[in-house]
């Protein structure tokens, strides 16, 4: 009887027929994309969403403090000039925190 040489495939990918390899690399590769990235992305974004709730919930008592129009267009402008900023802020880092996910699951 022969052994059978089974070679690793390029890149982390499971050869095709490598049985061995596909049962190992399943779980890592289900787990990291079906439970990291997810959790990674959600904690984000909540922590995210609750920060905005309470810039929303400041600019709401800013606006109640204004006693003209100039003062509430002040207040509404800074307040959208940094909802455009932290939203800009918010969409790099989701898109890193996704990179790296996906880096750490190829090395």
């Amino acid at each position: 009887m022969s052994a059978i040489h089974k070679t690793p495939a390029p890149s982390g990918q499971p050869a095709a027929g490598n049985d061995v390899t596909m049962v190992a690399m399943i779980p890592q590769w289900f787990k990291a994309s079906t439970v990291d990235l997810p959790l990674a992305l959600g904690s984000e974004l909540l922590r995210f969403a609750a920060h905005r709730m309470q810039v929303q919930a400041e600019f709401w008592a800013t606006l109640a403090r204004c006693n003209s129009l100039p003062q509430v267009a002040e207040a509404q402008s800074s307040f959208a000039q940094e909802a455009v900023s932290e939203y800009t802020t918010e969409i790099a880092s989701l898109i890193k925190t996704a990179q790296d996910n996906i880096s750490a699951q190829a090395a």
